[in-house]
């Protein structure tokens, strides 16, 4: 086996990973041999064969997570797979999607020679978790944080509260939850028919299926209709509870249809429960992914896109409105949907970089 720089893993299937993904593909950008190891989900294909992403190494398997039982099954087998690969393939650093899995790799550090880094996607131990998973969670973030080597966070928010709370010294960058570039900013495929709906596309599930639908009854009562594009756990349930004609469901669509699906929209809906701080202060993909098509959101009190000025302009909290009308939504031009695509590149250029720069200085330090 040829040597390798690092092996990224993540218990999430691709569909859910296009963000870590970036960072995978940035550090390749940069010559830096790694492995992402994934696990099998299900695929959303809408009758398009799978996007082939180059570079990914290995899937694994896990078990469907219907409760809290084979979740922590799921916990100790990917725990299994981290320990196989790391002893197998000798990578010198391994990245970690989120810090539960710290006391593993902490425990391999022990015996072979390597640095890790997290990176922290979520503030796991405040994200909708029980009380006794949430505080083991916290546990382990604090107890391991001086085995860190190097913190990703999402967006500065994040950061803050997470290196204050889990007293965190170690380098760090920013790396946005940007979508995958599939094209180039001037080669925009906007439709912008804008057929005056309200597109709801992506997860559904406990955390967020009460907020969906308070977004959703406001909407109705403003007379838009709404087609909604669902997968998650609460999928069917959202189906269920949402009877009005004005809501429509279709089947969730390929990552690759985005832009032909999501651009012909008038506005997109994004919405979280805000009393933990991880969904408080959350830049979901879905906002990049939508804005990238030249489409508004709605959300609730999310309260990081409120303090970016790149994303207030275009991110409405229809919360703090309660109404809105068809003349008060924003209107994305195709040459503003350029330049928001020039900047998305920019800025995910610079974190490249900036990754790329601190990852070299990890594996030479």
């Amino acid at each position: 086996m040829n040597e390798i720089s690092y092996i990224y893993f993540s218990r999430m299937s691709l569909e859910r990973n296009q963000c870590n993904l970036q960072k995978y593909h940035s550090l390749s950008k940069f010559g830096f041999k790694g492995c992402f190891i994934t696990s099998f989900g299900d695929s959303v294909d809408n009758g398009k064969k799978k996007t082939n992403y180059i570079g990914v190494e290995r899937k694994v398997y896990l078990l469907k997570q219907s409760n809290s039982f084979f979740k922590i099954v799921n916990y100790f087998i990917f725990s299994l797979y981290i320990i196989y690969y790391t002893l197998w393939l000798r990578p010198k650093v391994i990245i970690l999607h989120d810090s539960v899995h710290l006391p593993v790799v902490s425990l391999l550090k022990i015996f072979i020679k390597i640095k890790i880094a997290v990176d922290f996607h979520e503030i796991i131990w405040d994200c909708g978790y029980s009380k006794p998973v949430s505080s083991i969670y916290r546990m382990i973030e604090k107890f391991y944080s001086k085995e860190i080597n190097l913190a990703i966070f999402p967006n500065m928010d994040r950061a803050s509260i997470i290196m204050s709370h889990s007293k965190i010294n170690c380098p760090y960058l920013i790396f946005p939850n940007f979508p995958i570039n599939r094209v180039p900013a001037d080669s925009v495929n906007i439709q912008k028919l804008n057929n005056g709906k309200i597109i709801y596309f992506g997860s559904v599930n406990k955390t967020n299926l009460d907020s969906i639908l308070e977004i959703f009854r406001i909407l109705i009562l403003c007379g838009f209709e709404i087609d909604v594009y669902p997968i998650g756990e609460s999928a069917k349930l959202l189906k269920k509870i949402s009877d009005d004609p004005k809501i429509q469901f279709y089947p969730p669509f390929h990552v690759d249809f985005l832009e032909n699906v999501v651009s012909s929209y008038m506005a997109s809906v994004c919405a979280y429960n805000t009393t933990c701080l991880n969904n408080r202060y959350c830049a979901p993909r879905k906002i990049y992914d939508s804005l990238y098509c030249g489409v508004p959101v709605l959300t609730n009190d999310i309260l990081t896109p409120s303090r970016d000025p790149f994303l207030n302009k275009y991110v409405i909290n229809l919360l703090s409105k309660n109404s809105i009308s068809a003349s008060e939504m924003p209107i994305i031009s195709k040459e503003e949907a350029i330049k928001i695509r020039t900047q998305f590149l920019d800025i995910l250029s610079n974190a490249s970089d900036t990754f790329a720069s601190k990852f070299s200085d990890l594996l030479n330090n």
